[in-house]
């Protein structure tokens, strides 16, 4: 009886209302036009993104083979800096950095900053971090160019003797600016201009 009494007391779970409007699935209804487009959109895709997928795996191995290249430029950038630009230097300084028991945090770099002076460092290392001398004062500067006149035996009407004109030749085939003005009046003088 109490559960009868406990009916009662509930309130009745209250039916729609009846309305001249159609259910709410009938108003979010997609024609069936629009689905099917909407169907072949998302299956182009998916084909896309399988091939685009498949390109991917293509390419794994090459992103591998460019890790590795980048890590070998870097050492050998970190021994370029340290001085050992030679060959057969670089490949001794691998084999013996990677021989070390515990690598330091920077690498081979690192290792190679470490020995401020070359007799520190392993024997077989030590003619590659040999510093190269330092460089010769510069050359003096170069004397003014002679000119053609002088070096070459001037006849007495202006015109060149044949060793003179072939020296003064040879200066301008170099570029000599006077070379050439010195041909130019040789050539004025014999007639031809």
């Amino acid at each position: 009886m109490e559960s009868e009494q406990q009916a009662e007391k509930a309130p009745a779970a209250e039916a729609p209302p009846a309305s001249d409007k159609a259910p709410p699935a009938a108003e979010a209804m997609i024609p069936r036009a629009r689905l099917n487009e909407v169907i072949g959109e998302r299956d182009g895709l998916r084909s896309e993104l399988d091939g685009l997928r498949a390109e991917l795996e293509k390419l794994q191995p090459y992103q591998e083979q460019v890790g590795g290249l980048q890590a070998q430029l870097e050492q050998v950038k970190a021994l370029s800096r340290a001085g050992i630009i030679d060959d057969d230097g670089q490949a001794v300084a691998g084999m013996l950095y990677e021989r070390l028991a515990e690598k330091p945090e920077g690498g081979i770099g690192a290792w190679l900053s470490g020995f401020e002076d070359a007799s520190k460092a392993p024997r077989p290392l030590q003619p590659y971090l040999v510093k190269p001398p330092p460089a010769a004062p510069p050359a003096a500067p170069p004397a003014a160019r002679p000119d053609p006149n002088q070096t070459a035996v001037a006849a007495v009407d202006g015109r060149l003797s044949p060793e003179a004109l072939a020296e003064v030749n040879k200066r301008a085939m170099r570029g000599d600016k006077d070379a050439h003005d010195a041909i130019r009046r040789h050539m004025r003088a014999s007639g031809y201009l």
